[in-house]
């Protein structure tokens, strides 16, 4: 079993579900009036149910089988909710006849494609399936801290018996940032490890391609409190209004 088949098994451990993720969600897609979401890179459903529990319809999809799998389990029996495996990057193409009030891609989602080219294209096929006067939800690590400041490693999360070690490696040559990450799981020997590249996405480049998309009012927040954003944010979220 690799680092990412085993992670899926307890991933509902390391990331717990937030009350501030769901409240900034259900905001969002309140003040745009919506009824409907797209959760793009949806892993195991979590914020999908949650919306779900709060009236909405939607749907999930993740490139991930194993992923999606557990939020079918987790979602059997609801209804208005459905899960497909599904890589982003097909979001325009699969969902040309449908359209959604709010789409989010949360959880550090966006930076595993490859390229500012790819984000675009990602950003305009979200752009397109998104109804008149809805919304996009974007949350990253703040990649302008993490380079600015040579940051090396996150906190590690321990939750139920789950240790989940995360460190960053930048490659300047690559400009890919390598999260090398350990799982170790309480009354089991093995330490699963992985090393996943990411694509460093600066604060100015995403707002640039947001804005070259259409998309006509940006906010930035430093978390999804609402704390304001700075270069001494731990993440970034962005909400933007077709």
């Amino acid at each position: 079993m690799n680092f990412y088949e085993k992670l899926s098994t307890v991933y509902d451990k390391v990331f717990i579900r937030n009350p501030k993720t769901i409240e900034f969600l259900e905001d969002s897609i309140t003040k745009v009036n919506g009824h409907n979401f797209l959760d793009a890179a949806c892993g195991t459903g979590t914020y999908g149910i949650a919306l779900l529990e709060k009236g909405y319809s939607g749907t999930g999809v993740d490139l991930d089988e194993a992923m999606i799998k557990l939020s079918k389990e987790k979602s059997k029996g609801l209804n208005s909710l459905t899960f497909k495996t599904m890589d982003m990057r097909n979001i325009k193409d699969e969902f040309k006849e449908e359209s959604y009030s709010l789409i989010y891609c949360i959880g550090n989602s966006l930076v595993h494609l490859n390229s500012l080219k790819e984000i675009n294209k990602v950003i305009e096929g979200f752009y397109k399936v998104i109804e008149p006067k809805g919304a996009l939800i974007i949350q990253i690590i703040n990649y302008d801290r993490i380079l600015n400041k040579n940051i090396k490693a996150l906190p590690t999360i321990e939750n139920q018996g789950v240790t989940f070690i995360r460190n960053y490696n930048f490659n300047k040559d690559e400009n890919k940032v390598y999260f090398n990450t350990e799982l170790k799981i309480l009354g089991e020997d093995l330490v699963y490890t992985g090393s996943t590249p990411l694509f460093p996405l600066l604060y100015n480049d995403i707002i640039n391609i947001l804005k070259e998309n259409n998309f006509s009012k940006i906010e930035s927040f430093g978390d999804f409190a609402y704390s304001p954003y700075n270069e001494e944010s731990y993440s970034l979220v962005i909400r933007a209004y077709k």
